[in-house]
């Protein structure tokens, strides 16, 4: 079993802690998907419900004449009153909170955000569900850069405290094949990382 990791490609709008504000792709961000997407093919598509993942996996998939099902379990982290703001619009009332953020995200929250390990937990439950539900297809997932790197992280045991040393690229993909043994012990190994469909 493949599954398939896409990022989003650029968004339209100001850079920002953009968790759970939803916004649609650029016209360049759909340039960026459909290249990343030219000659690939996949049994299903599975994706974040927030519009720069939403709305190209229902075109694609429509023009594949595959499912697409939509996962509230892949929905980027959210920023809670960060959400939707600039670094330097926070900084303005909030500068300390926001560098202890970015020294330690893994202890600091946002103001009304979610934690990095209650984000940990809904993605891997969500794995886990989309790994039992479609088991033995060829599974091509858009989600966020944030996802991605907790699902990377997950796959090879590494802590959350690493999360800012894996890099995500806008239209990048990533492949985790899935194994299970006679036993029905179940492997996980990344074959790829921030590359193009093969």
């Amino acid at each position: 079993m493949f599954i398939d990791l896409l990022r989003h490609g650029e968004v339209a709008g100001k850079s920002c802690f953009r968790g759970h504000t939803d916004q649609p792709l650029s016209k360049t961000g759909w340039q960026q998907m459909a290249a990343a997407l030219e000659d690939y093919t996949a049994d299903i598509v599975l994706s974040s419900p927030l519009q720069r993942c939403a709305d190209f996996s229902a075109h694609w998939s429509d023009a594949k004449n595959i499912s697409a099902v939509f996962m509230p379990e892949f929905k980027e982290i959210n920023f809670g009153d960060w959400d939707g703001l600039t670094a330097d619009e926070i900084a303005l009332t909030q500068a300390d909170e926001l560098h202890r953020f970015w020294d330690n995200p893994a202890s600091v929250t946002p103001p009304k955000g979610e934690s990095l390990a209650e984000f940990q937990q809904r993605i891997v439950n969500g794995w886990d569900s989309l790994i039992e539900k479609h088991h033995g297809q060829h599974v091509l997932l858009v989600t966020h850069g944030g996802v991605i790197k907790i699902l990377v992280a997950h796959v090879l045991s590494m802590p959350v405290e690493k999360l800012l040393s894996i890099e995500t690229p806008l239209a990048a993909m990533s492949r985790i094949r899935i194994m299970t043994d006679p036993a029905g012990m179940r492997y996980s190994s990344l074959v790829f990382h921030a590359g193009k469909a093969c």
